[in-house]
């Protein structure tokens, strides 16, 4: 009884550990509630958290890097190149302090552009 136990508790821990996950697993097909917030030089992670779900994000690391994590966010902007006018472009709100208050997508010209006026991608499980 106590190993039925000692396995329920390890399998309880890692359940839990997956809790912090990103929220839209890779190469799976399961059902979400998914939706653009509004964002004002907030943080994906506070704007979502707001709406009682989870910001889309992936983990990274680099030596040095104060970024280590990317939340999913679009926002409007000028195209420029063949199409020209505007559209939305999606993009990153990146996790560091330089960097959590905009949506920094990229140009036509291959530069960035910091939106401060942005979306964010929030998820539920369902």
């Amino acid at each position: 009884m106590k190993k039925f136990f000692a396995c329920l508790s390890i399998v309880a821990l890692q359940l839990s550990s997956m809790a912090s996950a990103d929220p839209i697993n890779d190469l799976a097909f399961n059902s979400y509630k998914a939706g653009w917030f509004p964002s004002l030089q907030t943080p994906c992670a506070k704007v979502c958290a707001a709406e009682g779900a989870r910001a889309e994000f992936e983990l990274f690391a680099g030596p040095g890097w104060q970024n280590t994590a990317t939340f999913v966010c679009k926002g409007e902007t000028q195209v420029g190149g063949v199409w020209g006018g505007s559209g939305w472009l999606y993009g990153n709100n990146f996790n560091s302090p330089s960097r959590e208050n905009v949506c920094m997508v990229s140009t036509a010209a291959g530069g960035a552009q910091r939106l401060l006026k942005f979306y964010c991608l929030c998820v539920v499980a369902e």
